[in-house]
């Protein structure tokens, strides 16, 4: 991968606002933990490339469906929910 971690990450951060996704939301479906995705946000932006790799495909998968108008959700779910429908949403964005 070209990009750096630094972009790879604004990237992510930036989809993840577009979309009013929250980190601990976040880190229920990404391959890092919530305390990782923190500190990223925080600006320390060191990873290793596997996962920034991965990070990538899911912020393509997000931006795409923030594109397509799945997301933010148009509804109110309860949290659990709420992870539940985007990680759906995201399979279903992938798969098409």
């Amino acid at each position: 991968m070209s990009n750096t971690s630094g972009s790879v990450i604004d990237q992510l951060i930036a989809a993840l606002d577009s979309a009013e996704i929250s980190i601990a939301e976040a880190s229920a479906f990404l391959p890092v933990s919530r305390a990782t995705l923190f500190n990223w946000k925080g600006g320390h932006t060191s990873g290793d490339q596997l996962r920034l790799d991965l990070v990538a495909g899911y912020t393509r998968l997000i931006e795409r469906a923030v594109n397509g108008k799945h997301l933010p959700l148009q509804t109110e779910f309860k949290k659990k929910e709420r992870v539940a429908k985007i990680k759906q949403i995201l399979a279903v964005v992938k798969n098409s």
